[in-house]
């Protein structure tokens, strides 16, 4: 699905965060960030891949440890016809919370076969005695994430119960009129699943308004979804303030809760935890989120 413009909306609100655990991880992270190129082809269609990694490896200001830190990876999706740069924000944003982001140059991400090659690329210049990144990864803590056509590209990897990946996010997860043909997935495709990797998916008011991504999904997986009130479709692609894309907050409303989610997933932090429970902050009444949901106790 194309990135939609929103240009003859009335205008959103600034956004507010819901309290201190979004305010913290919607903040930049302690890292410094270096975006790179890979070498050569990254994935099974040739493309390159872009890379936003800290800029100190294998240091975690979070534990004060000075080397030795294996970083946990994210491996994003693109929207359709859209490349790694239209996202760049976000993806800088990730990579400032110690994660290592690799994002294949791929403007139709399908079923998520591309995504789950970048991710192997990236695993095995960990093990390069000759790259950056050489013992500075953790493939034990992946994640897949994306947007669109990439949202349902890493459901597609979800739902087949992909082992690489141990959590995922869907960011305006393609409709199933569309996902059925690009990415071969649907909703209904949960059904006789026992998935256990954890899924975040997001959508807005003005775009599926509803929980269609979330509610297929079986309670042998943690799960949450968020349904943003003003958000429109492109605006996890904005720079934050929305000067270069036709958007409402930007990605101001993403930043905080997602990131809390992967800090959960892949890097134990707690709090992140909490916020998910059904009592946790997550959950607060804000005019800027229309429902919030979780299977989490």
């Amino acid at each position: 699905m194309a990135l939609l413009g929103c240009a003859t909306t009335p205008p959103a609100p600034p956004y507010e965060t819901k309290g201190p655990i979004e305010t913290k991880y919607q903040a930049e992270g302690p890292w410094a960030v270096t975006r790179t190129v890979s070498a050569e082809a990254c994935d099974r269609e040739s493309h390159l891949c872009d890379i936003w990694h800290p800029t100190e490896l294998g240091t975690n200001p979070l534990t004060g440890a000075r080397s030795g830190f294996r970083h946990p990876a994210i491996s994003w999706a693109n929207g359709s016809g859209q490349r790694p740069e239209v996202y760049a924000a976000y993806l800088k944003h990730l990579a400032s919370w110690g994660f290592i982001v690799i994002a294949a140059r791929d403007d139709h991400t399908r079923n998520g076969a591309t995504t789950e090659d970048a991710a192997r690329y990236l695993i095995a210049q960990g093990e390069a005695s000759s790259s950056v990144f050489y013992r500075k990864v953790d493939a034990a803590r992946l994640g897949a994430v994306g947007h669109s056509q990439g949202g349902a590209a890493i459901t597609n990897l979800h739902v087949r119960g992909n082992p690489l990946f141990r959590t995922y996010i869907g960011f305006h997860t393609a409709p199933f009129f569309f996902s059925k043909f690009c990415c071969e997935v649907v909703p209904s495709s949960y059904e006789g699943t026992r998935v256990t990797a954890p899924i975040f998916q997001w959508t807005s008011v003005p775009d599926s308004g509803k929980p269609d991504w979330y509610d297929p999904v079986p309670n042998t997986a943690p799960k949450a979804f968020a349904l943003l009130t003003h958000a429109r479709h492109a605006d996890i692609a904005g720079v934050p303030e929305c000067r270069d894309q036709p958007c409402a907050q930007g990605i101001y409303p993403y930043l905080g809760y997602s990131t809390a989610w992967l800090m959960w997933q892949l890097q134990g932090a707690e709090d992140g935890h909490t916020a998910f429970r059904q009592s946790g902050e997550f959950f607060r009444p804000n005019a800027n989120w229309s429902m919030n949901l979780s299977n989490l106790p």
